[in-house]
């Protein structure tokens, strides 16, 4: 599920390449004096003079006597029920008849009220974080790949290389959590160490287009198109369906994107299980990869380095997908499900600073140097992993001050 081609993306607004592109009431009434209480009011007047009657509102006295009953609030309609309380003794089955069809023609009113409600909106979709992407540099890269700690220990880990029918395809380094990854690539012809994404999706069906139809609403340029892979067999199945804010900025260092896996997909992914392939979330697609034996449960931020114009752009996209965003600072910080993405503008240095972890279970600290990278785990459930930020200006990268 690679969102970009070796992390040309650009910003959720931008990017060109193909395998880019795939980066990113019930109404209730309030009212006092609804439909019953005006077809109780009306019907007072044909109330015998002996049969006197009144509506019970929340906190009347029941002073003489008569128990009032059926007062009550429906928590489907905020109608107010009320039946009627007759002072004195009711006389005759005729008041007897009376308060019944009057009692009749009040549900039925009620009934009336709730049938005319307008149809219930669906929620608006959850957009969580799917996986993170940097480009590092060469060396930081084969550090990490032959490292036996990161593959031992810290998490489900493999080098893949992905393919899509339209003839994309992109290799990198994957480390997996119970519903978020992490995608390493090393510079490219087409890359360079600095370079990033942040792949975003939805985790229930439909999502992505609800999605997208609220976004087209406010005038975002913002449509979704299938991405399908292609096995090495040469089998070819719909994969996901992916957004991005159009139109794109080519060649932008920095790219997002939302995504939701296709049912067709996940039919053959969870094959000879219980799991069901209608469920399109994070964790169903990754259950067969996760391993709860190892540290990594799921990445809690993450922060990068890039342009004031990037940073601003990523803001203001992950505000439209219903994000918390607040500037600190020089630094953008979007807080959505479970996560956070802290964006710090700088001309001269740019790429991954910095992720945190939730680890599975308390352990030691333990630092583990990986290039001009350095991991540290524990004490406790926690795990940093700092990097260094590249230079835009000299092929020289230094760590930052702001993963310190």
């Amino acid at each position: 599920m690679k969102a970009v081609t070796s992390l040309t993306m650009a910003s959720s607004a931008r990017n060109s390449s193909t395998h880019r592109s795939h980066r990113m009431p019930t109404r209730t009434t309030d009212s006092s004096e609804p439909l019953c209480t005006a077809f109780v009011s009306s019907s007072r007047s044909s109330a015998r003079p002996e049969a006197k009657a009144r509506v019970l509102r929340s906190g009347a006295d029941e002073d003489d006597g008569y128990p009032r009953g059926l007062t009550q609030r429906s928590s489907n309609t905020g109608y107010r029920w009320a039946a009627f309380g007759y002072h004195g003794r009711v006389r005759g089955p005729l008041c007897l008849r009376m308060v019944l069809v009057s009692l009749l023609a009040v549900l039925a009113a009620c009934s009336r009220g709730q049938d005319a409600r307008p149809p219930t909106k669906a929620p608006e979709p959850r957009v969580v974080l799917n996986h993170v992407v940097a480009t590092l540099d060469a060396e930081t890269l084969a550090a990490i790949q032959r490292n036996s700690f990161i593959r031992e220990h810290l998490a489900a880990a493999e080098e893949r290389t992905n393919a899509t029918a339209d003839g994309q395809s992109w290799t990198g380094f994957y480390l997996y959590g119970r519903d978020t990854s992490i995608e390493f690539f090393g510079p490219g012809p087409s890359t360079a160490a600095g370079d990033g994404a942040i792949g975003l999706g939805v985790d229930e069906r439909g999502g992505l287009e609800r999605l997208a139809s609220r976004l087209r609403a406010s005038g975002r340029r913002f449509h979704p198109h299938l991405v399908t892979k292609r096995d090495p067999d040469g089998r070819e199945l719909p994969w996901f369906t992916t957004a991005t804010f159009l139109p794109e900025r080519p060649k932008a260092p920095f790219g997002s994107w939302v995504m939701e896996y296709r049912p067709e997909f996940m039919a053959g992914r969870v094959a000879g299980t219980q799991r069901d392939p209608n469920d399109v979330s994070r964790r169903n697609y990754l259950f067969i990869r996760y391993r709860p034996e190892m540290l990594v449960e799921n990445l809690r931020s993450a922060h990068y380095r890039m342009p004031c114009r990037e940073r601003d752009e990523f803001a203001t996209d992950f505000a439209a997908y219903g994000w918390r965003v607040r500037r600190e600072g020089d630094d953008a910080v979007a807080t959505g499900p479970d996560f956070e993405m802290r964006l710090t503008a700088d001309a001269e240095r740019t790429g991954l600073v910095e992720l945190r972890f939730a680890l599975q279970r308390k352990v030691d600290r333990q630092e583990v140097a990986l290039g001009s990278s350095k991991l540290t785990v524990g004490p406790g459930s926690d795990a940093v992993w700092r990097f260094a930020a590249a230079s835009r200006t000299t092929s020289q990268t230094s760590l930052s001050e702001g993963a310190n």
